[in-house]
């Protein structure tokens, strides 16, 4: 018996399948550590089931189940769009069975969330890569996500969301081999989540300051470079174009840098800082 292509472990990347195989192990260790630690003090994990394994295994079967039987199997039927709408359906209607733990709002919102924004993603990353497992590390990646985002207080959420989109450009430059930039655009990815953790838990300590540090001079370095990238590779009004954009950014940035209420601008440099880069990045290749 032969395994389903979609089984299969694929290089993707800079990501051999080890590497794929000890991100997932390492990410369902991560999942049982800290749920253990919380069902320990509360009686639940991740604030409302009851400890059971195949919770942490959910991230694996869910994306074989629909995205791996049942979207490739609609494929050899139906063109890849309605065959994403329909397991996508069907995979935010199977978290009605959360309905045990949680109120008919919260079951709603996450029918919905599933349904219309997690599983096209997951299915646009498995058409992509032709195999479940990088949705697989993306589905464990955004429950970890999604657990430290119900624990930040609600005031401090949007900051926490929008470092997610720091970490667009590190996936493009990693697929277009632009390594310098890759290394500034992890260095920010990094300090900048440093630098708010300390911002919100010890403010008052020197880390804050280098971390704070760090942050911008990464941000400086991804900026030089993105326009020296602009410079090398194009030419005429797409230039002019993707530099008048790139201008317009550090406009905000040292606006915002300069500015007394800083933090408050911060995260929507966050959002737009990464989506800019990307479609740079993008656009050039």
């Amino acid at each position: 018996m032969t395994i389903p292509n979609f089984l299969s472990l694929k290089q993707i990347g800079l990501l051999t399948p080890f590497i794929q195989v000890v991100l997932i192990l390492v990410l369902f260790g991560i999942a049982v550590i800290t749920q253990w630690y919380e069902y320990k003090r509360t009686g639940k994990t991740y604030g409302k089931y009851p400890w059971r394994i195949s919770t942490f295994l959910s991230s694996i079967y869910e994306e074989i189940i629909f995205r791996g039987i049942i979207l490739f199997g609609l494929l050899t039927v139906l063109a890849p769009l309605f065959s994403v709408v329909i397991s996508s359906i069907l995979f935010g209607l199977f978290h009605l069975k959360n309905y045990k733990w949680q109120t008919k709002a919260q079951t709603r919102q996450q029918v919905l969330y599933a349904g219309i924004i997690f599983g096209p993603i997951a299915s646009v990353i498995i058409l992509w890569t032709g195999t479940i497992w990088l949705a697989v590390i993306f589905h464990y990646l955004h429950n970890l996500f999604v657990d430290a985002y119900r624990k930040v207080p609600i005031n401090e959420r949007f900051i926490m969301l929008s470092n997610v989109f720091l970490i667009l450009p590190v996936i493009f430059a990693a697929l277009y081999h632009q390594w310098l930039y890759c290394f500034f655009a992890t260095g920010l990815f990094i300090f900048s989540r440093l630098f708010h953790w300390y911002r919100i838990s010890n403010r008052s300590s020197q880390l804050f300051q280098i971390f704070k540090t760090a942050d911008w001079m990464f941000a400086v370095g991804a900026f030089l470079y993105m326009y020296f990238y602009i410079y090398t590779y194009t030419k005429g009004k797409v230039e002019l174009i993707l530099n008048t954009l790139l201008t317009l950014v550090v406009v905000f940035f040292w606006y915002g840098w300069k500015r007394a209420d800083y933090e408050k601008l911060h995260p929507w440099f966050h959002v737009v800082a990464p989506v800019v880069s990307s479609l740079i990045l993008i656009a050039v290749n």
